[in-house]
């Protein structure tokens, strides 16, 4: 389906996003499944969420408009890094990304790029839409 603004289908875009923002959960859940086998699995769960939510939208993509499922993506792609980083954070393991930062929790302020390009591509689809 074609978008009534600039954001149009495009597949280079659309699977570069979602591998991107995804990719880190892949190694730290492998990394982590036969220590730790919950929290690997949920990383690698939130992986591949993010990874079939992106597959899915791209396969009905004649029926879906490309801003709406953009935004789903991303607030896909958010929600599997905010329970992945909850997961590590729970069981402590947090300081395991950030070793030499003495508040770790201020990794989830990294997060904020979600909310912030989904305000961009909003703001962008709005004021140049056809």
């Amino acid at each position: 389906m074609t978008g009534s603004g600039p954001l149009q289908w495009n597949a280079a875009a659309w699977f570069g996003a979602t591998i991107g923002f995804s990719f880190w959960l892949l190694p730290v859940g492998l990394a982590w499944v036969e220590e730790l086998p919950m929290l690997g699995a949920l990383f690698l769960s939130a992986w591949a969420l993010a990874n079939i939510s992106g597959a899915t939208m791209w396969r009905f993509r004649d029926r879906l408009p490309p801003h709406p499922a953009m935004q789903a993506q991303l607030t896909t792609l958010f929600a599997a890094s905010v329970t992945a980083m909850a997961g590590a954070k729970r069981d402590g393991l947090l300081i395991e990304f950030v070793p030499h930062w003495d508040h770790p929790q201020r990794l989830f302020g990294l997060l904020v790029v979600f909310p912030l390009l989904m305000a961009a591509l909003a703001i962008r689809e709005h004021r140049y839409g056809r």
